[in-house]
C-alpha cells in the first residue's frame, strides 16, 4: 500500500506532482537547484538513471556547489554504491566544512552498516561539533556505540537523544535500545557475580582437600 504523506497524497503521487512540478521549473530556468529538486524527485519513485543524471547535471553547471555530490551521494546510497556515495559525501563536505552536519551524518550511517563502527562514530562526532544537540545524531551514534560493545557511551548519548527529542520514532527507537543495554548490563552482572561464587566455592573445595 503506498504511504501517505501528511498532506494527504500518497507518496508516489505527492513526488509525481513534484517532478511535473520540477519539469516546469527547468523549463523556466536549468539552474543547480531546479536539477538537485528533479533528481529528488526521479529517487523516490525509484528512477535511479534519471536521478543520476540530473545530479550530474547540477554537478556539471556549478561543481563548486555541493548540492549536487549531496543528492548524488543520497542515490548511490539508495542503490548500495558505497564507496561512490561516501566519496560524494566527502567531496561536498570538503566544499562546505560549516554546512555539513548532514554529510558527515550520512556518511557516518554508510561506515555503521558497513560495520566500519569506529568511523562511524568520527563522522557522527563532527556533525555533533557542527550542531551540538542534534537528537538523530546522538542516537545514531549511540546506536553505533551499542554495536560496538561500549554499552556505557551508547546509553549516555541515547539519554541525550531522549533530551533533545520530540520526534516519537527515535523516542522510541532510543528507549527501546537502552531497554537492551539494561538488559546486557544485568546479564553481565549476573555473570560476574557467577563467576565469583564459582571462584568462593573452589577455594573452599581446595581448603576441604587439604584438611
Amino acid at each position: 500500500m503506498p504511504k501517505v504523506t501528511s498532506i494527504g497524497y500518497s507518496s508516489i503521487d505527492f513526488y509525481e506532482s513534484e517532478l511535473a512540478n520540477a519539469n516546469k521549473a527547468l523549463q523556466a530556468e536549468a539552474n543547480v537547484a531546479n536539477y538537485c529538486r528533479r533528481a529528488l524527485a526521479y529517487r523516490e519513485l525509484g528512477k535511479y538513471g534519471e536521478a543520476i543524471a540530473d545530479s550530474n547535471m547540477a554537478i556539471g553547471l556549478d561543481p563548486r556547489n555541493p548540492s549536487g555530490y549531496d543528492q548524488r551521494a543520497s542515490i548511490y546510497r539508495k542503490t548500495r554504491q558505497h564507496a561512490l556515495a561516501i566519496a560524494d559525501y566527502t567531496k561536498a563536505i570538503s566544499l562546505d566544512p560549516e554546512g555539513a552536519r548532514d554529510w558527515y551524518h550520512g556518511r557516518g550511517e554508510i561506515h555503521q552498516e558497513l560495520g566500519k563502527y569506529d568511523a562511524a562514530i568520527a563522522d557522527y562526532t563532527k556533525a555533533l561539533k557542527l550542531e551540538p544537540d542534534d537528537n538523530e545524531v546522538y542516537y545514531s551514534r549511540g546506536e553505533a556505540f551499542y554495536k560496538k560493545g561500549n554499552l556505557a557511551k551508547a546509553k549516555a548519548d541515547l539519554n541525550k537523544c531522549l533530551q533533545h527529542s520530540v520526534h516519537s520514532e527515535l523516542i522510541i527507537k532510543s528507549r527501546a535500545l537502552l531497554t537492551l543495554i539494561q538488559e546486557k548490563n544485568n546479564l553481565r552482572k549476573r555473570a560476574h557475580r557467577a563467576i565469583h561464587h564459582s571462584g568462593e566455592s573452589a577455594r573452599v573445595e581446595l581448603k576441604v582437600r587439604l584438611r
